[in-house]
């Protein structure tokens, strides 16, 4: 990622993308989250990803990049295993 500018492109594209994604998911109000073993197993994995990726960062834009997926994961893999949350909860402003 350090001075080749794609990857910062590809960076900007792919969260974008995601985001938009997102967002129509919560404007048509879908606030399910899977909770299956699966989905938790899967977190888990991108989260030790991350962090070893994180470890072997060698500039600033590399560090919060790898540090803003790692809290998407690290957010993900809370919501996938907090099943007992109550659907009033999870969808109270």
């Amino acid at each position: 990622m350090c001075g080749q500018p794609i990857w910062g492109i590809a960076g900007v594209l792919s969260c974008s993308s995601l985001a938009y994604l997102s967002w129509g998911h919560v404007r048509r109000e879908e606030f399910d989250w899977p909770h299956d073993s699966w989905s938790i197993v899967t977190y888990a994995v991108w989260i030790l990803l991350m962090r070893g990726l994180l470890s072997e960062t060698r500039c600033w834009r590399e560090r919060i990049f790898f540090a803003l997926v790692l809290t998407n994961f690290v957010l993900g893999f809370v919501l996938a295993i907090w099943n007992t949350v109550p659907n009033s909860a999870v969808r109270r402003q």
